[in-house]
């Protein structure tokens, strides 16, 4: 599922930059339905992009998917 560019403040648009690259790379079941981006491909994005997030930002995006998978399972 392609996300549409969100027009954000600059101190947290990175963030949603970040969501969307993994979001790209998301697993989805036979059904359609898009699961939980895990905390092992948080690690491996972050080896392959050489992107070094806190545990804040980790968290920050695992809220962030939590949040897209409840929005995304009402619209099923």
């Amino acid at each position: 599922m392609q996300l549409e560019p969100v027009d954000l403040p600059y101190y947290v648009k990175y963030l949603w930059d970040w969501f969307c690259e993994l979001s790209d790379g998301r697993t989805y079941t036979g059904m359609g339905q898009a699961l939980p981006i895990s905390w092992t491909e948080i690690l491996a994005w972050s080896k392959l992009t050489g992107s070094q997030p806190t545990m804040w930002e980790v968290k920050a995006l695992k809220s962030i998917d939590q949040m897209f998978l409840i929005e995304t399972g009402k619209n099923k």
